[in-house]
């Protein structure tokens, strides 16, 4: 039972529903709030995932204030960090918003403590990650937040590597920028998703960019960072999408040579 108790919790994680930090505590599976009998029923583990969302001040933090006691399965060189959680975005294909709530930043220090944490026990390279990374601290109207993280971390004993994911492209500013080109432990790679390069398909999936802005934003990234690597995901098969919106991503592709490409196909979805 216990074996199936934990198996469950860790799918749950797997498909990103529950953070992962589970620790064995006598006979039963403890999360940040509560312990997990053999003998709970599926409605209490429920309940269990339910206030570890919700956290003690009810506004979601509870589960991700501190990750450093977590069960990792990723190999022992490198880790994943939550720096935020949630999205204030609406685009039209996503449901993260509802699921996950409103946009909410950790603080800098918990996340330097986790990190220092994980580099005691043999981490070499942090993966930080949220929703939207660049718009890590605006939430809490710290301005250039990210920045001054990456700066931080880049003085922790240890790390090696800091490889940021998820930028969203209206929030990458010159203050990040600049971090990433002179810290030396950061990766100078962008992993950006830009959902798609036509105004009229951008327009109605909600994204914020526009081409002329993505076009600009790209080189300004090249200009800034010097070699960086960029990776970026594109959706094709949207509703409405015509030739001319295909062949324009394809010229937007070809015009701006990205290291990496990922190109998934819209699927419907009920809801």
């Amino acid at each position: 039972m216990r074996k199936s108790l934990l198996f469950s919790a860790l799918f749950l994680s797997a498909i990103g529903l529950f953070s992962i930090g589970l620790s064995a505590q006598g006979t039963g599976v403890k999360t940040g709030t509560m312990t997990i009998t053999n003998a709970s029923s599926g409605a209490e583990m429920y309940n269990a995932y339910c206030a570890v969302c919700h956290g003690k001040d009810g506004k979601g933090l509870g589960y991700f204030e501190s990750d450093a006691a977590r069960l990792r399965l990723t190999p022992r060189h490198y880790a994943y960090v939550k720096v935020a959680e949630g999205c204030d975005y609406k685009c039209a294909f996503c449901i993260i918003p509802k699921l996950r709530g409103p946009y909410r930043s950790r603080t800098a220090e918990s996340i330097v403590e986790e990190a220092r944490t994980l580099a005691a026990r043999g981490v070499k390279e942090l993966l930080l990650i949220s929703q939207d990374t660049t718009f890590y601290g605006i939430d809490r109207g710290e301005r250039g937040a990210l920045a001054r993280l990456l700066r931080q971390l880049n003085e922790v004993d240890g790390i090696e590597w800091i490889r940021l994911h998820y930028l969203y492209p209206t929030t990458i500013d010159d203050q990040m920028l600049a971090a990433m080109a002179e810290s030396d432990k950061v990766c100078k790679y962008i992993d950006l998703p830009l959902q798609h390069a036509s105004n009229p398909v951008l327009k109605r999936m909600k994204r914020p960019g526009t081409r002329q802005k993505y076009d600009q934003l790209l080189t300004r990234i090249r200009e800034r960072v010097p070699g960086v690597s960029l990776r970026t995901t594109f959706i094709v098969g949207f509703p409405g999408e015509t030739d001319q919106d295909v062949a324009e991503l394809s010229q937007f592709i070809t015009d701006h040579a990205f290291d990496h490409v990922g190109v998934f196909t819209y699927s419907h979805e009920e809801g």
